[in-house]
């Protein structure tokens, strides 16, 4: 099973390039893997350089994964970031916490924002690190 990079995807998503987008068709029709980070640079790719609007991004992310053909570590994780991002979180910073390794017992950051981001039902328990009063 191959691993897709994310130009393979890209082009697959965007259907953009007649001679890429027919190749990249024939490797999605056949089992591959979406890797943590392929994903998370084809969520940034997707957003930051192509500049569509997020609902969709989220939409072609979820239907990335959906495909029968595809194949995550943990579905479920994807789900959750693909969620969380659609409701206004940093796609990146909630694949950080959803690639996490399953020994990690929390994630820490001086991010405020990703704290409120990341939720209740976050993958890890987010720790705002800060001074002491």
């Amino acid at each position: 099973m191959q691993v897709l990079n994310t130009n393979v995807l890209a082009r697959w998503v965007l259907n953009d390039d007649p001679v890429q987008s027919l190749l990249a068709d024939d490797a999605v029709s056949k089992p591959f893997v979406l890797s943590w980070t392929v994903f998370t640079e084809l969520g940034w790719v997707l957003e930051k350089a192509v500049r569509l609007p997020r609902a969709m991004v989220a939409t072609l992310l979820e239907e990335l994964v959906s495909l029968e053909n595809a194949h995550t570590e943990s579905p479920a994780a994807v789900a959750w970031a693909i969620e969380r991002y659609r409701a206004g979180a940093d796609w990146a910073d909630m694949m950080h916490l959803a690639s996490a390794p399953i020994d990690a017992s929390g994630f820490t950051t001086f991010d405020r924002r990703l704290v409120r981001q990341a939720g209740e039902d976050s993958p890890l328990p987010v720790t705002l690190l800060r001074k002491a009063p």
